[in-house]
């Protein structure tokens, strides 16, 4: 199983969405990975704990990328980003500095 490959005191970071939350028509599938997805953090949570491993999920909201870009326009954007603690649609680069930069586990915590 490939639990058991990972390192104790490591992490798990999954990258969740708001639409495991939200019903969207034009994206039953990824809606239901996404939900299924922060269904399995808790429990696994509750496994991988007892090794020092954290599990967590970033859920960033809408973000600018390909599966965005045919509906993501200015307009969308402004209405979007009003709605963020940003004041703007997130990058991919937004994501990855936040987990990249997720504090490392100590002895202490």
């Amino acid at each position: 199983m490939a639990l058991s490959r990972l390192r104790s005191g490591g992490r798990v970071i999954n990258i969740s969405s708001v639409a495991s939350h939200n019903a969207y028509a034009a994206a039953p599938i990824y809606s239901m990975t996404k939900g299924a997805m922060d269904s399995l953090m808790r429990p696994l949570a509750n496994v991988l704990g007892e090794r020092g491993i954290t599990v967590n999920a970033v859920a960033p909201g809408v973000t600018a990328t390909d599966m965005t870009a045919s509906w993501l326009n200015i307009e969308a954007k402004n209405q979007w980003g009003k709605q963020t603690a940003l004041g703007r649609v997130a990058l991919p680069e937004d994501i990855a500095n936040v987990v990249a930069s997720w504090p490392q586990r100590t002895a202490a915590g």
